[in-house]
């Protein structure tokens, strides 16, 4: 019987959400609220998420971020978070990608619609 790992904390389960929503890549405008709707769509409470939640809604968050990332790039971050989570279960450190990467702002579908008008 596997134990799911469990945030102890509201500062561990905001670090956690912190991490996630870095390594999905968008903006801070976009970023936090595609990441609460996933882990809804899966029936878990994004305040209280555990790292197994975040797995569950993996393939739900990759279909919301393709709506602003390319194919590849979704299925690349989604690949980032399940190694977070395995990582993590396992007890080893884990290194986020680089800081160029974490604060990257994707353009909204729209903004991209705009610029190539």
């Amino acid at each position: 019987m596997m134990v799911e790992p469990r945030v102890t904390n509201v500062n561990e389960e905001q670090t956690l959400f912190r991490r996630v929503l870095a390594l999905c890549g968008l903006s801070p405008l976009l970023g936090p609220g595609t990441l609460r709707r996933a882990l809804k769509d899966v029936g878990a409470d994004p305040e209280t998420a555990t790292i197994d939640d975040y797995y569950r809604a993996i393939p739900r968050l990759e279909a919301r971020l393709r709506a602003f990332l390319s194919e590849s790039e979704a299925a690349q971050r989604a690949r980032t978070i399940a190694l977070l989570r395995r990582q993590i279960t396992m007890g080893e450190s884990f290194a986020p990608p680089p800081s160029s990467e974490e604060t990257e702002v994707v353009p909204s579908s729209r903004e991209r619609q705009k610029t190539t008008r």
